[in-house]
């Protein structure tokens, strides 16, 4: 996410109870895997990564993702 300003070493706050929307940042566990992406709501639901070494994952069915929250907040590393 080096590309939407979130860097290794990096905490970020994260807010469970805000309704995610299209463009968000949240935090979600893909077929049980968590990642941290950009939530592409329309025209498919894509997350995309903010860092082009990374492809986005396509959400065939909503079935594989679940969304725990949006990231409201970043923390930089001081290492």
């Amino acid at each position: 996410m080096s590309e939407a300003g979130i860097c290794d070493g990096d905490m970020i706050v994260v807010d469970c109870s805000l309704k995610e929307k299209h463009n968000d940042i949240i935090v979600a566990a893909v077929e049980g895997e968590f990642t941290i992406k950009q939530l592409r709501l329309h025209p498919s639901i894509p997350l995309m990564p903010a860092n082009s070494k990374h492809s986005p994952i396509a959400i065939n069915t909503p079935v594989g993702l679940e969304v725990f929250g949006m990231a409201t907040y970043v923390i930089e590393s001081t290492h």
